[in-house]
């Protein structure tokens, strides 16, 4: 049996947090409506949208992802691409990054939790 907290998540369960490290409930819900069953796809989505919410709290003022633009977009793919060092990654590997956020951007849409695609 599964082991739920409050949040839903079973012990040993991926979750993300919020820029500030706080439990995000929203970030969550997608994570687990993502339809994706195997764990390193639903890992991969996770670490994604995770590296981009630090991204934004790191290089963007601390702006959370519900209000990210497609500035903050541009910037860091360029970030991601090009800086060079451990940090910057293939083309491939963006184009899994880019995968998932558009499924974050599709879901909360859907969900009434962004007003317009970033």
């Amino acid at each position: 049996m599964a082991v739920l907290d409050r949040g839903g998540v079973r012990e040993g369960q991926p979750f993300i947090l919020s820029g500030d490290g706080s439990y995000d409930l929203q970030l969550n819900c997608f994570r687990r409506e993502l339809g994706v069953r195997a764990e390193n796809s639903v890992l991969g989505y996770a670490r994604d949208v995770m590296l981009f919410i630090r991204f934004l709290g790191a290089s963007r003022y601390g702006k959370p992802i519900w209000a990210c633009d497609a500035d903050d977009l541009r910037a860091y793919k360029r970030v991601r691409l090009s800086c060079g060092g451990p940090d910057a990654v293939s083309a491939g590997t963006w184009n899994r990054s880019v995968a998932a956020l558009d499924k974050w951007v599709a879901w909360s849409l859907d969900a009434g939790l962004l007003r317009r695609s970033p």
